[in-house]
């Protein structure tokens, strides 16, 4: 009877242990491979170029800015997935990037946003 309660114990020991390695095991992969939202600045505005590694933007104030993609770098037409070529100039973008110790910002996500209605 001892025997068996310390088979039983065992196992579920034994069963716990490896959901709490899994589970771990997991949240690590997660962390590998996403990026912190909070680490990310999102900006908007209007494609002035995009050549396939490098895409530049005019912001609501005029500005130039400058981001570069990787292959990591994610693009999409609202929810739907594009490829990077199908962003165009003069397509309306929201873009999610990461900054870099020099300066340089790189593309994480690109949304194409519908175009602003014309009264």
């Amino acid at each position: 009877m001892e025997n068996s309660r310390v088979r039983i114990f065992l196992s579920a020991l034994c069963f716990a242990l490896l959901i709490v390695s899994a589970t771990a095991s997991d949240s690590k992969k997660k962390e590998k491979t996403a990026y912190p939202e909070d680490l990310l600045a999102t900006f908007s505005g209007t494609v002035r170029t995009n050549d396939g590694k490098k895409l530049v933007i005019e912001d609501v104030d005029k500005q130039i800015l400058e981001f570069h993609g990787t292959h990591k770098t994610e693009y999409f037409d609202r929810e739907q997935k594009i490829r990077g070529a199908d962003v165009k100039r003069g397509d309306s973008v929201s873009i999610d990037a990461k900054q870099f110790p020099d300066g340089e910002l790189q593309m994480v996500r690109v949304r194409r946003m519908p175009k602003p209605s014309t009264p």
